[in-house]
C-alpha cells in the first residue's frame, strides 16, 4: 500500500516568513515526479479559486523517502473566512503519474490570524 504524507513546522505564519516542512512517501513503484506545492485556493459561493505561488519539483526520486522543502511565503493574499468566501492557504504532494496526494493547510495573515470577515448589514434610513 502506497502512503504520501505532507508535514510542516507550523500552521501559523505572517506574510514574508519562510515555511519549511517534509514531504514522505513510500510506494511500491517509483515514481516519475514529485511535486511540492505552496498554493491557495478560494472556497464558499461562487466560483472556486485555486493558484500555485511556488513548486519544488523532484524529478526521479527514490519509491521511498524523506524529504525537507523550504518557501518563502508572499505578502498576500491573507488568510480570511466569511459567510460567503473563505481564502485558505495549503502546501499539497503530489506524485506523477499516479496523482496521489496529501496536503496540510495552514493560516497566513499579518500577526498569524486569520482575518474574520464580519457580515455587512443594512444601514437605517
Amino acid at each position: 500500500m502506497n502512503l504520501v504524507e505532507v508535514s510542516l513546522d507550523g500552521r501559523v505564519f505572517e506574510p514574508g516568513d519562510t515555511l519549511t516542512g517534509t514531504a514522505r512517501w513510500r510506494l511500491t513503484v517509483r515514481p516519475e515526479s514529485v511535486a511540492v506545492r505552496l498554493c491557495w485556493r478560494t472556497s464558499g459561493r461562487g466560483t472556486t479559486d485555486l493558484r500555485i505561488v511556488d513548486e519544488i519539483l523532484w524529478v526521479g526520486p527514490p519509491a521511498h523517502e524523506d524529504r525537507q522543502f523550504k518557501f518563502r511565503l508572499p505578502r498576500e493574499p491573507f488568510s480570511f473566512s466569511g459567510k460567503l468566501i473563505s481564502l485558505t492557504w495549503t502546501v499539497e504532494v503530489v506524485l506523477d503519474p499516479s496523482d496521489e496526494s496529501a496536503h496540510e493547510d495552514l493560516v497566513m495573515a499579518p500577526r498569524g490570524r486569520e482575518i474574520v470577515l464580519a457580515e455587512v448589514t443594512k444601514a437605517k434610513k
